[in-house]
């Protein structure tokens, strides 16, 4: 997984290949906001081709299930107005085990996403690399 495996054409395809996602996740996750721990979402067009990085650093202030769900419905809000998808990552600086906390940030995100937006997936990235998070009932 590496930004330098894009193809040239990367920001022509959708974003449902698994590696294109790593790679794309880790271009746009940088390694301050890994070391941090960020939230990063990317706003996707209808074609599940990305339009907008975002990235929220500093997310261990985010901690309580009421405000994970404001942090992603105000990204949903935002998706909603241009007709996009969303795809979530939570960026950490090491372990690629799925956590509690993950869990939860995945269910906030399918929750605020339910009939609003098309949730494109839920990842989790790392300087070890990039994985799925498992996304439950939908």
């Amino acid at each position: 997984m590496s930004f330098h495996d894009l193809p040239d054409d990367w920001p022509q395809r959708p974003l449902t290949d698994p590696q294109l996602v790593a790679d794309v996740l880790d271009l746009c996750v940088s390694d301050e906001a890994r070391q941090r721990g960020s939230l990063a979402i990317l706003l996707c067009d209808d074609q599940a081709r990305l339009i907008q990085p975002c990235v929220v650093s500093d997310i261990q202030q985010i901690s309580d299930e009421a405000d994970r769900l404001q942090a992603c419905r105000t990204f949903v809000m935002a998706a909603e107005k241009v007709g996009a998808g969303l795809l979530f990552a939570i960026g950490r600086r090491r372990g690629l085990s799925v956590t509690a906390d993950d869990e939860a940030w995945a269910r906030a995100a399918r929750q605020t996403c339910a009939g609003r937006v098309d949730l494109l997936g839920f990842h989790l990235i790392t300087h070890e690399g990039s994985r799925p998070v498992p996304l439950g009932e939908q």
